[in-house]
């Protein structure tokens, strides 16, 4: 679960006596109306083995431009009119870009049956506008190459939980409207685990 603040209440939720905990506190400051719940995900796997979970829009974008190639030669019965300036590059080689949400998750279940190893690799990809690669004019107009800019929030976490209970695992600070880092906004991210016992 994704939780955003504004800094200063993050400041101050640092501060709080937490009765009931860190994710008690949280969903009083939700409920305050100071803070949101952005995202809540949820997977099933087994003790042991590593889980992914995906919600992303593929992204592809060139990363690599030529001038488009002209025959050498051109049969007589065919005739070509060439412009003096070749406006558009070609694109020659793409990327692809999962932007979104990405989730890595790898429990171990302990032996008393009530915690859970957990090791969590978040990856949270947002646009974030365009940077000019190339500034190019023409007769037609601006006809620049730009390259995408991307705003990441990723971590590497290993935690144990008791089922049942959230636990605060990072906090990551928000993006504004452009996509630029913007550290007066916070968001926390909650893990809770649950054991689910198969009957046969």
């Amino acid at each position: 679960m994704m939780v955003g603040m504004e800094q200063s209440e993050y400041v101050k939720y640092t501060r709080l006596e937490k009765k009931g905990g860190d994710y008690a506190a949280a969903m009083q400051l939700v409920k305050a109306g100071k803070a949101k719940v952005h995202d809540v995900n949820c997977v099933t796997m087994r003790s042991g083995e590593k889980a992914t979970l995906e919600s992303v829009r593929e992204y592809i974008f060139p990363t690599e431009y030529e001038l488009p190639e002209l025959p050498s030669t051109i049969p007589p019965e065919k005739k070509f009119t060439v412009l003096p300036d070749i406006r558009i590059k070609v694109p020659t080689a793409f990327e692809t870009r999962n932007l979104g949400t990405t989730l890595e998750f790898e429990p171990t279940l302990g032996e008393d049956g009530m915690s859970v190893d957990l090791r969590i690799e978040p990856e949270f990809i947002d646009p974030a506008g365009y940077a000019t690669w190339l500034k190019y004019k023409d007769e037609l107009g601006q006809a620049d190459i730009k390259m995408p800019k991307f705003y990441t929030q990723r971590s590497r976490v290993g935690l144990t939980l008791m089922k049942g209970k959230f636990s605060l695992a990072n906090t990551f600070s928000g993006k504004d409207d452009e996509g630029k880092v913007d550290s007066s906004q916070k968001v926390l991210m909650f893990v809770m685990v649950e054991v689910v016992v198969l009957k046969h």
